[in-house]
């Protein structure tokens, strides 16, 4: 047993090596959320306005803060969600951004604009995908980024259950 036990500390030694300088779970960080008020008639359009029966993410990176910012156009939350929040998490190839609300008080829904920064993001390809709390069966929002040769983008899904398109 003794003439084992070399061999058995070099292997813990090689998995702990291994395991805790993998890129299989970087360490992503969500700044706090700013969202808009309740936009349930979308009555005032801005800029980066969009219908109210589209769900749509505007990205841009920035490569020196390695920063990596968000605005969900039309997010859906219930009507007095509390807080909103968002858990970013990212693994080799794989950004996942879960939105929640902290409660549910209201009997509606509202469409939102939320602003989500996260930081430590490297530049290459990755695949998004936001997990939305009132999506339903509908399309997700999942989509290719090349941070490398396209910081900034936009990608939009077609949402027609409430509270989207309700203005139609």
């Amino acid at each position: 047993m003794k003439r084992f036990l070399p061999i058995i500390a070099f292997l813990i030694i090689l998995f702990f090596v291994f395991t805790c300088n993998s890129k299989d779970n970087e360490q992503v960080e969500g700044i706090p959320i700013t969202n808009t008020s309740c936009n349930l008639y979308k009555s005032n359009p801005d800029s980066l306005s969009v219908p109210s029966d589209q769900s749509c993410i505007n990205y841009s990176y920035d490569e020196v803060s390695k920063k990596l910012t968000f605005i969900h156009k039309n997010a859906a939350f219930n009507c007095c969600p509390g807080t909103i929040y968002y858990n970013p998490t990212a693994n080799d190839s794989l950004i996942s951004i879960r939105e929640f609300e902290t409660e549910g008080l209201c009997d509606c829904s509202c469409l939102y604009d939320l602003n989500m920064t996260i930081s430590n993001v490297e530049a290459r390809h990755y695949l998004v995908k936001f997990i939305e709390p009132y999506r339903g069966g509908q399309e997700e929002l999942v989509f290719d980024v090349d941070l490398i040769n396209f910081p900034t983008g936009v990608y939009c899904v077609s949402r027609y259950n409430y509270p989207w398109g309700i203005n139609k």
